[in-house]
């Protein structure tokens, strides 16, 4: 099967784009949505007619390639518990009422008959399932809500993974291509060695179980939070899958094509489905953009860090639309707006040394050994140290209350991390010099991928257990019966006086 790179770009926008149109013609006012899906519409036609119109670069996939594409992505998908076809995770029970009342009520979602208050969530993932759902009826409308999820879900993988192939010329070899797939299932923080050091340190909460054992750092130090946490790209499908498939799509997007002037577009393309790993994003994108305007100002340049390619047309019409739409409409959530005051994930003075030398643990376990491995090929690449920085900086900050942006801000970093993993290992060609060096790759992912395999293990562990199949955790149902102090991260009362629904907003 031929692959063509434009094709697939255009896809993969699409896919992060037809959502966002679904919001701005479902939430605004018609006059405001229409315009700012026909603006940002316009910069996306301007982005791909100036980089992909001419752009016949493609790669071709045997069927037994394609075969392991399908195969492997379906498996993941349904082994995370998307649409309820498997084992779902308890953050299931608030994004399962989410998208119940997405298909059930008329968008905006507002419960006039029950609680009077309106839903404000980071739900546009959802929207295209629920749409499909509500246009087949009702009656039916869960369980083919829940089928086209998957689909969903299993669709944008796909697009992830081919561009991964691409960047990574993994269609030269099967092998390759099985170990795509394998890294994007599999790939984790070593988190058994984590275990075993914190165990031994007395760090840890809890003994060595059947799980993923990514809360290994799960305790308090000195009368602060010491649980500091990265996903395994099981766990985030899993937990947060909502937030998660599109920044796996960006971040490929973004090394396929890394002109400043596409840079806004693309990053503000996760917003709308993720805030908090935007922000991560961000951090690389601008991280990146420097690096490029500090290269190009010490050799007397000006060739791509310019005004017109940072205020290109399709960065404006992303900025103009998405960041006013969204920002305004996140920034209802209760949950943020009463947490914003704190910045740090501790305070300065909760840092003594045995907190310090959790956090190298923490470093080295999670994405220090992977950064060491792949060192001498990207020794001089900016992102290469751009994605580290990140990754230190990350668990030291907060947005809202809790972990969720040590876990979620970094998936964007980890995502890209793993590719750059990737690119190293397909250049490895096995023999004495080097001996050494694959068999100590060998032993490290073998101890990581353990993990999310040791959490698959565990759910049929818990299918076992409770005898029954699948277990879908489905209790809250609706939040129109839900009092704003129990789902704060979900709700916003008095809506007519916030600026989203008093200028922007359809009533």
């Amino acid at each position: 099967m031929k692959i063509e790179i434009r094709k697939l770009v255009l896809l993969s926008y699409l896919y992060m784009l037809i959502p966002i149109g679904l919001f701005f013609l479902g939430w605004l006012k018609p006059v405001i949505g229409i315009l700012c899906m026909l603006f940002l519409s316009a910069g996306f036609i301007v982005f791909f007619w100036q980089d992909y119109k001419e752009d016949r670069e493609s790669y071709y996939l045997s069927y037994l390639q394609i075969g392991i594409c399908i195969a492997g992505i379906g498996l993941f998908v349904w082994l995370s518990g998307a649409g309820g076809f498997f084992v779902q995770t308890g953050d299931n029970q608030g994004r399962n009422a989410v998208f119940r009342d997405l298909i059930d009520y008329s968008w905006p979602v507002r419960y006039t008959e029950g609680n009077d208050m309106s839903l404000v969530y980071y739900f546009t993932h959802w929207l295209v399932p629920a749409l499909g759902a509500k246009c087949l009826g009702l009656k039916t409308g869960w369980l083919t809500g829940n089928i086209l999820l998957l689909l969903w879900d299993f669709a944008g993988i796909v697009l992830s993974a081919l561009l991964i192939i691409h960047l990574t010329k993994a269609y030269k070899s099967v092998s390759k291509t099985v170990m795509v797939i394998g890294f994007i299932a599999l790939w984790s923080g070593m988190n058994y060695v984590g275990h075993a050091f914190s165990t031994s340190l007395g760090f840890s909460s809890g003994p060595f179980n059947l799980s993923s054992n990514e809360g290994w750092l799960d305790y308090w130090r000195n009368g602060f939070d010491c649980s500091y946490l990265y996903r395994s790209n099981m766990d985030a499908l899993s937990q947060v899958y909502n937030q998660t498939i599109i920044p796996w799509i960006a971040v490929p997007l973004f090394l396929e094509n890394k002109k400043i002037k596409n840079m806004a577009f693309v990053g503000l393309c996760i917003l709308p489905y993720a805030p908090i790993p935007f922000v991560g994003m961000f951090m690389i994108a601008v991280g990146y953009a420097l690096s490029v305007g500090w290269k190009e100002w010490k050799h007397n340049k000006a060739e791509e860090f310019t005004f017109n390619h940072i205020f290109s047309f399709q960065n404006i019409s992303a900025a103009l639309t998405i960041l006013p739409v969204f920002g305004s409409f996140f920034v209802m959530n209760t949950a943020v707006s009463e947490n914003s005051s704190r910045i740090l994930f501790v305070p300065l003075e909760a840092f003594d040394l045995a907190r310090v030398m959790t956090l190298i643990l923490f470093y080295m376990v999670e994405f220090g050994v992977y950064c060491i491995l792949i060192y001498p090929r990207y020794k001089k690449c900016p992102l290469y140290w751009i994605v580290i920085i990140s990754l230190i900086m990350i668990p030291n900050f907060r947005i809202g209350g809790g972990r969720d942006f040590c876990m979620n801000a970094s998936l964007p970093a980890l995502y890209m991390l793993m590719i750059f993993v990737l690119g190293y290992l397909f250049e490895i060609e096995f023999n004495e010099n080097n001996k050494s060096t694959v068999i100590a790759a060998c032993c490290v992912f073998t101890l990581a991928f353990a993990s999310p395999v040791s959490d698959v293990m565990s759910d049929i562990q818990q299918i076992r257990e409770v005898e029954k199949f699948p277990i879908v955790i489905d209790d809250f149902k609706t939040f129109s019966d839900k009092e704003l102090e129990d789902s704060e991260n979900f709700l916003v009362k008095d809506q007519e006086e916030k600026f989203f629904y008093k200028y922007l907003g359809r009533n």
